[in-house]
């Protein structure tokens, strides 16, 4: 006997018995065409709704990281789309935000805390930061730049020579609580330096 098919439910003859039935084109054809084009329409909008939810809100990359300091959301494909600091929606767990702040540029030697209140969003997870250090020596000493919870050496300046500054630079990323602060310790000898903040995304979360 005939049957149907089991997702869409679309009619079909049992070849094995059916045989000698007069063939039905509305059952056989014109209802599964219905059928199919319906299914097809669902899964058509679904796969729109799914793109706009996704690409609606982005952009050509038109800035670049380190020149701006309005937040902006980085999505996979390089894309930035501009976000407010209260980054509610999941969707932008776990992507770079970019936000560009100095946070110091004193010189002399000694320790002084960082805070990010500000610069992070207001809530109560954990953030990664992308930080930016560049300095010079202004003697014939190696002046370093630590962050003090990690004991971990962010920059270290060459010496001066001749009176030549020695400029470094240096990129690291560091993950900031939600005490949302940090300290960094100078030694003496810097003749110029600046810590900064170049993005930072919320971790622990999933994509």
């Amino acid at each position: 006997m005939s049957g149907y098919t089991q997702n869409l439910e679309l009619f079909k003859y049992n070849t094995s018995t059916d045989g000698l039935l007069k063939f039905n084109i509305d059952s056989a054809l014109n209802d599964n065409f219905d059928k199919i084009d319906t299914f097809a329409g669902t899964v058509n909008n679904s796969l729109n709704n799914k793109q706009n939810k996704n690409t609606a809100v982005t952009h050509p990359l038109n800035v670049a990281v380190g020149t701006t300091t309005t937040p902006v959301f980085v999505d996979s494909e390089g894309n930035v789309v501009e976000c407010s600091n209260s980054i509610e929606n999941t969707r932008f767990n776990g992507q770079w935000v970019i936000k560009n702040e100095s946070l110091s540029t004193a010189t002399s030697a000694g320790t002084r805390p960082l805070n990010f209140s500000s610069y992070l969003p207001n809530d109560n997870h954990s953030y990664e930061i992308i930080f930016s250090a560049s300095g010079a020596s202004g003697g014939n000493n190696y002046p370093s730049a630590t962050i003090t919870e990690f004991n971990l050496i962010v920059l270290r300046a060459g010496v001066n020579y001749k009176d030549v500054w020695n400029y470094e630079s240096n990129s690291f990323i560091l993950p900031v609580t939600n005490s949302r602060s940090l300290t960094l310790t100078l030694s003496a000898g810097f003749h110029n330096f600046n810590l900064s903040a170049l993005a930072y995304r919320r971790i622990g979360t999933n994509l």
